[in-house]
């Protein structure tokens, strides 16, 4: 009963979710990032895709090497939006496993801290009523079941910041392979292929 009344708490008494926030993270914060990026990519790929149509067939009777510097160059600028929509998908993905990361980081924290309040309650009511009798055994019971939480909440949040890192090297190779992409594709547009 205390382990739910703690778990509960800790979603809904707002000085709790701040404290499960500050160490977890906002679960609904991380979706807002994860929509924005996925907005903004898909803004950015319309925009490219428009502009593509309207330079084929409004400039498609443009002659000479003033058109052609322009598709040059227009060319170049859609590859170069077109690689920053990819960006922002790339950084979408990245925020949908994070929240992952940081749901189940969450989810874990509250399990140990609602078993830990379960603890601690059912060794005040034992406290009580033995008259304090217990207390010894108690304590040392207590002490040894806070060590062990955050030992354990400890341990997870290193493993998720592990994962974060991890998580960082790949949107860092993978930012690295849409530039190349990307260049590529300016080069091939100035070549005229």
């Amino acid at each position: 009963m205390g382990s739910m009344l703690m778990g509960w708490m800790l979603e809904h008494v707002e000085p709790m979710r701040k404290a499960l926030d500050s160490l977890a993270g906002s679960k609904d914060m991380v979706a807002a990032y994860s929509a924005s990026w996925q907005a903004t990519s898909t803004k950015l790929a319309e925009v490219a895709d428009t502009w593509k149509k309207e330079i084929a067939e409004g400039a498609a009777g443009w002659v000479g090497a003033t058109a052609d510097a322009y598709r040059t160059k227009a060319d170049a600028v859609i590859a170069e939006i077109v690689g920053q929509a990819a960006l922002a998908d790339l950084l979408n993905k990245v925020n949908e496993k994070m929240s992952k990361i940081v749901e189940g980081v969450r989810g874990i924290i509250t399990e140990v801290l609602g078993s830990l309040a379960g603890m601690l309650l059912e060794i005040a009511a034992i406290l009580i009523a033995s008259a304090g009798t217990a207390s010894p055994a108690l304590v040392a019971r207590a002490v040894f079941g806070i060590s062990t939480a955050t030992m354990t909440v400890s341990r997870m949040l290193m493993k998720m910041a592990s994962s974060l890192i991890g998580l960082g090297a790949l949107v860092r190779n993978l930012t690295q392979v849409v530039a190349a992409v990307v260049g590529i594709e300016n080069e091939l547009a100035e070549a005229g292929v």
